[in-house]
C-alpha cells in the first residue's frame, strides 16, 4: 500500500514536467501557487468528486507555455494516467482542437488545458479552503 507521502511524490513527479514547462519560456503569469489551504487525503477526495461534492477552493493561479498540441495533448493524458489509480482525475474534454484534464491532488486541485488554435498548454492552481 501507498502511503499519503508517497501519493504526493507521485503526483509531483507525474506532473513536474508540465509545471517546470510553464515556469520557463513563454508564460503570460507569473509562476506563483495560492497559499496552502485545507488538505485531503486520495480516499477522502475520491469519496467527494464521486458524489458530487467537490472542496471548496481557493483564488486559482494561471500558468501557459506555447506548445504543440499534440504535445500537449499527450503529456496531460499521461500525466492523469500516472495518477488516476491513487488520486481523482479525469479527461473532461478530448477532442481534435481541445484536451481539458482535471486533477485532485491532497492540497489542491489542477486544471490543465491544451488548445489547438491556440497552440497552449494552459494549468491553472488553486489550493482548497
Amino acid at each position: 500500500m501507498i502511503g499519503k507521502r508517497e501519493h504526493l511524490t507521485l503526483v509531483c513527479v507525474a506532473l513536474v514536467s508540465l509545471l517546470s514547462a510553464c515556469s520557463s519560456g513563454d508564460s503570460s503569469e507569473a509562476a506563483q501557487f495560492p497559499p496552502a489551504g485545507k488538505t485531503y487525503t486520495p480516499a477522502e477526495l475520491k469519496e467527494m468528486i464521486a458524489r458530487g461534492t467537490y472542496p471548496d477552493q481557493n483564488s486559482p493561479t494561471t500558468q501557459s507555455q506555447i506548445m504543440a498540441f499534440d504535445q500537449c495533448a499527450a503529456k496531460v493524458k499521461s500525466s492523469v494516467d500516472a495518477v488516476k489509480d491513487n488520486y481523482p482525475a479525469e479527461i473532461i474534454v478530448d477532442t481534435a482542437v481541445m484536451v481539458v484534464a482535471k486533477v485532485w491532488t491532497n492540497d489542491g486541485a489542477l486544471t490543465l488545458a491544451c488548445s489547438q488554435p491556440d497552440l497552449k498548454l494552459v494549468i491553472t492552481n488553486a489550493s482548497y479552503r
